[in-house]
C-alpha cells in the first residue's frame, strides 16, 4: 500500500481559489536552473506551514530523477495529466488538504 504524500505550493490567494474551484493544479515549463521544454506542474513534499499557498495530495507520481524538494509532475502520463495548452500548460488533479489565504 502506497503511502499518503502531501505537497504544497506557494502562490496567491487569488490562484488558491482557481485551484479549489477547478480541482486541478497547473504548470508550465520551469525556468531558471531546471530548464525543461516539457510543461510540469511544480510544488515541494511537506506542509505548507503559514505561508499563503495550498498543501494537497494527488495520484500522480513524481517524474524520476528530480531532485528534492522539488517536485515535477506527469510530464509524460498523459493518462492522470490533462493537457490544456499543447507543450505549453498542464495540470493534474488534487486534493486540498489545506489553503492559506
Amino acid at each position: 500500500m502506497a503511502r499518503t504524500v502531501h505537497y504544497y505550493r506557494v502562490q496567491p490567494k487569488e490562484d488558491n481559489e482557481l485551484v479549489v474551484s477547478t480541482g486541478k493544479l497547473a504548470g508550465r515549463p520551469p525556468r531558471n536552473i531546471f530548464q525543461s521544454s516539457f510543461p510540469k506542474v511544480k510544488a515541494f513534499i511537506g506542509k505548507l506551514g503559514d505561508q499563503t499557498g495550498i498543501e494537497f495530495i494527488t495520484m500522480v507520481q513524481p517524474d524520476e530523477g528530480c531532485p528534492p524538494p522539488a517536485r515535477r509532475t506527469g510530464r509524460r502520463d498523459t493518462r492522470v495529466l490533462e493537457v490544456l495548452e499543447s507543450g505549453e500548460l498542464v495540470a493534474v488533479a488534487v486534493t486540498i488538504v489545506a489553503r492559506n489565504d
